[in-house]
């Protein structure tokens, strides 16, 4: 015999927590019901509290200042180890190979310069040039070492030998200025001039290497 009850309303699952620290909840509507399931937030505790957007900005902007700042606290560093005569930082702050060949390719430039303009004067001026050329090692070599790059941050400005002379001299100047800053994004220049004779300056060029490393990469000499 058929009943005459009204059939029962579908039974509705219980509604879970929503207070699980670190995790979200998923509902969807399933056979009249509400089914839940739980996921793992992306950041723990962080994520629909809007700290993640806020932290992730706050390290993004320390990156940036520290890229900025990283050259300037180079130059702190090689500049306390010169007065220090600590040749050992300072050569470690310098690519020496890369040094010498820039040095080398600067002299080797000045020298074909002034050759050339004598060379009708001089028929054996090509001859000078072999011959200067084959000096250029040593000589760059003696220039820049660990010892006279830690004399240039002291004040110092190396100066080449004249006719009777067989070693690089360096040059005290007393009243002198330091000028420091960006040349390019990896390019960074310190400049030590003479107040008295501004034209007596040395430019000391940085490299950047990974971001936040810079090496001493270039020496510009008042030739």
């Amino acid at each position: 015999m058929a009943s005459n009850r009204p059939p029962a309303a579908p039974r509705r699952l219980p509604r879970p927590a929503t207070s699980w620290p670190g995790w979200r909840r998923n509902c969807r509507t399933v056979w009249g019901g509400s089914r839940c399931e739980f996921a793992k937030a992306t950041i723990t505790g962080l994520k629909g509290t809007g700290q993640a957007p806020s932290r992730r900005r706050d390290l993004l902007l320390a990156l940036a200042g520290w890229m900025f700042y990283s050259p300037y606290h180079t130059v702190d560093r090689i500049r306390e180890a010169a007065q220090a005569e600590d040749t050992g930082t300072v050569a470690r702050y310098t690519d020496l190979p890369a040094l010498r060949a820039d040095m080398r390719q600067t002299l080797r430039a000045t020298m074909e310069q002034e050759l050339s303009a004598a060379a009708g004067e001089h028929p054996f001026a090509a001859m000078g040039l072999a011959l200067a050329d084959a000096l250029l090692k040593p000589l760059v070599d003696a220039m820049i070492s660990p010892e006279a790059l830690t004399r240039i941050w002291q004040g110092y400005l190396p100066r080449t030998p004249g006719e009777e002379e067989s070693e690089v001299t360096m040059k005290r100047r007393e009243n002198t200025r330091v000028d420091l800053g960006y040349e390019a994004y990896d390019r960074f220049v310190v400049t030590i001039a003479d107040r008295n004779a501004p034209g007596e300056k040395v430019q000391l060029v940085f490299t950047r290497r990974n971001l936040i490393f810079w090496k001493l990469t270039g020496l510009r000499l008042p030739l």
